[in-house]
């Protein structure tokens, strides 16, 4: 299992909207409560480079991302309630960490 952070920079709705789909589709806990970035948790246990080659076309080469292996260890946030709920449940969770 891994966790990732996407971020992009000046990207489209239209391709923010493809991203979330992408996403959705893909049979992984995801968040996307910052309008640049998405938290994702890989049960697979895909690489940031596996993530990047997925990415890359939906996002096109004139444009900038990174992807983010981490190892999450506490967490601070504001904003709605579900964005806390979804941090302790999958981000920091013992049963996503399994």
């Amino acid at each position: 299992m891994r966790k990732l952070i996407v971020v992009t920079d000046n990207q489209s709705p239209l391709t923010q909207n493809q991203l979330t789909e992408f996403f959705r589709t893909a049979g992984i806990g995801w968040s996307h409560y910052f309008s640049n970035a998405w938290l994702l948790v890989d049960q697979a246990g895909r690489s940031a480079r596996w993530w990047f080659e997925q990415i890359d076309p939906i996002i096109g080469a004139d444009r900038k991302f990174a992807v983010f292996e981490v190892e999450p260890r506490s967490w601070w946030a504001r904003g709605p309630s579900t964005l806390a709920n979804w941090m302790r449940t999958m981000w920091l969770s013992r049963f996503a960490a399994e």
